[in-house]
């Protein structure tokens, strides 16, 4: 929420000001902004304790752990996922932005509105939650991976005439990348050994981050020496979109590295198919409220006020 909240104001500050010759000193007045946010999440940081560590036994660490990691066998087809779903990814989100604002004529204020899919999706995460518990976080994370894969494909279809696609982007990636998320993080968390878990956690880390970081360059490399604009087809492409369309075809051959992983009493997508179907109609039902009644507030003074009068009213004298 607080990112998005950001992202909103600095792309109505943008809207407001580049048109009056700001948009430098925007940018750069922005950027001071961010570092001084930056530098008081450190000091925010800092003053977060450290939890006590729960065995005192002594753990392998350095060269060790990163050897037991790479040599377990239940952790490698998470490592070979980690490597490939980031790479995927990487393929065109260093570029989305720019597709945004060169490609499709969006101001920054729509640009940013984008980051919107994800702070309304607290039910659908409510229900991935739920599945992940139940079920296990392998299930989850084949299925949104799959799911995901067609966000690419989603983005190919907006132009500067019709940015309605987008909408639909927002919804399908803001349910299943809230998915994702919890079902990697609960994921790397039960690979792990307790002993060694940072060093594990540290491992899945470097092995996206590698994958991220060399598809971001290839992926720079191929934009530069595609044309800006040709026509494929009859249909009018840019480098954007060919990027786009390897994003999504990755993303499709990852997935399938995802099917490959094992967890200990996790149950099968077929399984997780037919509890979402249960839970959905659950999660999305509106609980009605009583509607106050104003003038309910006065029923009981009145019913006082005819319970005082009936005792004086019988002892009174008679003419």
């Amino acid at each position: 929420m607080a990112g998005a909240v950001s992202s909103l104001a600095a792309g109505l500050l943008l809207d407001a000001l580049s048109p009056r010759g700001w948009k430098g000193e925007t940018l750069a007045g922005l950027a001071v902004v961010a570092c001084l946010a930056g530098l008081l999440s450190i000091w925010l940081l800092r003053r977060q304790h450290e939890p006590e560590p729960a065995t005192r036994n002594a753990a392998p660490g350095g060269w060790a752990a990163l050897t037991e990691c790479l040599s377990d066998r239940a952790v490698r087809p998470f490592l070979w996922y980690q490597l490939g779903w980031h790479a995927a990814v990487a393929c065109v989100a260093g570029f989305i932005s720019f597709h945004m604002l060169v490609n499709l004529r969006m101001g920054f204020t729509l640009v940013a509105l984008t980051v919107w899919e994800w702070p309304w999706c607290g039910s659908p995460r409510r229900l991935w939650g739920r599945a992940v518990d139940r079920l296990g976080a392998r299930p989850v994370l084949v299925l949104c991976s799959f799911g995901v894969a067609a966000v690419p494909a989603i983005w190919m279809l907006p132009t500067p005439e019709r940015l309605w696609p987008i909408a639909l982007e927002a919804l399908v990636a803001g349910v299943l990348w809230g998915g994702h998320g919890i079902a990697s993080v609960d994921l790397s968390i039960a690979l792990a050994p307790r002993g060694g878990r940072p060093f594990y956690l540290a491992a899945f880390a470097t092995a996206g981050g590698l994958g991220f970081a060399a598809a971001s360059i290839l992926a720079g490399l191929l934009a530069s020496f595609l044309p800006a604009q040709f026509s494929l087809f009859g249909v009018s492409w840019t480098a954007i979109h060919v990027l786009l369309l390897i994003s999504a075809l990755t993303r499709a051959a990852a997935a399938l590295l995802a099917v490959r992983i094992q967890e200990r009493n996790a149950r099968g997508v077929p399984e997780l198919l037919r509890t979402l179907a249960g839970d959905l109609p659950k999660t999305m039902t509106v609980k009605r409220l009583p509607v106050p009644k104003p003038w309910a507030v006065f029923h009981p003074t009145i019913r006082h006020a005819a319970a005082r009068a009936a005792p004086s009213a019988g002892s009174a004298p008679s003419p």
